[in-house]
């Protein structure tokens, strides 16, 4: 996504946080379901696994290959580097990022866990669906990536149609965070014990959280690169919420969380399908962007050439 820089931190904000009070609001409703409800059987846990899963790969790395695009487009503009070198500084920030979170998340088992008194106990092996502090840390990076996506939007908020439309889409693909809020209330409920519920609301401030921090982070650091490498370090954390609801591998309770949350994000697409995108570089296949870069750095160069500056 390229920055807007004629944005305010006011614009930034407001595209930020309108949207994503949607999927916090969706949350706290799935927590009264939940509460109403009652105890839930284990296998929700994995229908959530489920819908983490799809949104992570349909929705989030998309994302992260897109901001890759962005900042190779970025890196080229110094004209010191061929594609094919910005191509591999790119991905080098995204492999890195990566793996850094996936450290982070491991190392929150050893002593940065204990440190804050949340270390992780040596779980039996015949009870492989215990839960602890430290390894909700993924859940909350999960929803805190909710926001995070919305607030990657360079158009500001109008109170006309345009804001209606803006809403049902965000309540659209809030689905998933019904699913994934009702399937993680036992999995709280294992790893806080009685404060469960208060650690649960903590998931729709982490919405907000997200959006916020990154609407900062357009605004303050309008960098395509250091962009690239937040998105790609939150987004994995979904990727491994989803991996530790999935103690059996790929089953029939995890597809039912896949399919539900893909039609629900086709549709969304769906619904997108009949607006004409705007021309971006990033627009098409890989190859056409990367014809389009070619032939926009020979022009500059050619006319850099047909007119010197006389500076």
């Amino acid at each position: 996504m390229l920055p807007g820089t004629e944005l305010t931190l006011g614009d930034r904000l407001a595209i930020a946080l309108v949207p994503s009070s949607v999927p916090a609001i969706v949350i706290l409703a799935a927590l009264g379901c939940a509460l109403v409800i009652g105890d839930l059987p284990d296998f929700y846990e994995e229908i959530a696994g489920g819908a983490l899963l799809i949104t992570y790969i349909k929705e989030l790395f998309p994302k992260v290959a897109e901001q890759g695009e962005t900042a190779v487009q970025y890196l080229l503009k110094g004209k010191s580097l061929s594609v094919i070198q910005c191509k591999i500084a790119a991905t080098s920030v995204t492999v890195a990022c990566v793996t850094l979170a996936v450290i982070g998340q491991d190392g929150l088992n050893g002593f940065p866990g204990e440190f804050f008194g949340m270390a992780s106990t040596e779980v039996p092996e015949a009870q492989p669906q215990t839960y602890t502090p430290t390894m909700t840390v993924n859940y909350f990076v999960g929803f805190f990536v909710d926001g995070l996506t919305l607030a990657y939007d360079d158009v500001p908020i109008s109170c006309d149609k345009s804001l209606f439309k803006k809403m049902i889409m965000s309540l659209v693909f809030s689905i998933d965070n019904f699913l994934d809020g009702f399937g993680l209330t036992p999995v709280y409920h294992k790893a806080f014990g009685d404060d469960w519920l208060l650690f649960f609301v903590g998931n729709a401030v982490s919405v907000l959280a997200g959006a916020l921090s990154t609407a900062l982070v357009l605004h303050l650091v309008p960098s395509p690169v250091v962009q690239l490498g937040w998105l790609s370090f939150a987004t994995t954390f979904v990727l491994l919420g989803a991996i530790q609801l999935m103690p059996n591998g790929m089953n029939t309770h995890v597809m039912i969380g896949v399919v539900v949350v893909w039609v629900v994000l086709f549709a969304g697409d769906l619904t997108d399908e009949g607006e004409e995108p705007k021309p971006t570089l990033k627009s098409g296949k890989h190859s056409k962007f990367l014809k389009v870069v070619q032939t926009t750095v020979a022009a500059d160069m050619l006319l850099e050439k047909l007119h010197p500056s006389t500076a």
